[in-house]
C-alpha cells in the first residue's frame, strides 16, 4: 500500500530505532517487537499492530505531516502483513520511494488553515517539487 511518512530532520527512524532513511531503501521489522513507550502493552508483538508494532504510514499527506516528527515527507510503500484503519496502516516493510523537505513557510500555511486546505497546500507543494526532481511524471496521482 502506498502512503505517506514524515521523518525527523535528521532522516532517521524514531523510538530508538535510529536507522537512516534514504530514497530507494526498504526497512524491515525485526520480530518479535516490544513497544517500550507504553507499559500497558507489555507483550512481544509478532505481527504488525497499529500504534504498537510495524512500520507505519498514513493514507493522507496531511495526517502524516501533522503526526510526524519533522519536516521531511516521504512517499512510501508498505508491504508484507498489513494492519490498517481508515487513516493509517502498518506492515512488515516500508520502502522510501522519495522524500521532500517541507520549508517553514509551507508548514506555517498548513498549520494556519483547515485540514482540507492543509492537505491541498501540502499536495501542491510536494507535487511541484517531486516533478522538478523527476520523482513523478506529470499527471501522476499522489492520493
Amino acid at each position: 500500500m502506498k502512503g505517506w511518512y514524515c521523518s525527523a530532520n535528521d532522516k532517521r527512524l524514531r523510538y530508538g530505532d535510529n536507522r537512516l532513511i534514504r530514497r530507494g531503501i526498504t526497512h524491515r521489522m525485526k520480530w518479535p517487537y516490544r513497544y517500550t513507550d507504553n507499559f500497558e502493552d507489555n507483550i512481544d508483538h509478532t505481527k504488525p499492530t497499529l500504534f504498537y508494532a510495524g512500520l507505519h504510514a498514513s493514507k493522507n499527506i496531511h495526517t502524516a505531516y501533522r503526526l510526524g516528527g519533522g519536516h521531511w515527507i516521504w512517499r512510501v510503500e508498505v508491504t508484507g502483513r498489513i494492519d490498517k484503519n481508515e487513516n493509517k496502516f502498518c506492515g512488515d516493510e516500508r520502502k522510501y520511494l522519495w522524500g521532500i523537505e517541507i520549508p517553514l513557510s509551507i508548514t506555517n500555511a498548513v498549520l494556519d488553515t483547515s485540514y482540507d486546505n492543509g492537505e491541498e497546500i501540502l499536495l501542491k507543494y510536494v507535487r511541484q517539487e517531486a516533478l522538478k526532481k523527476g520523482y513523478i511524471k506529470k499527471g501522476e496521482r499522489l492520493r
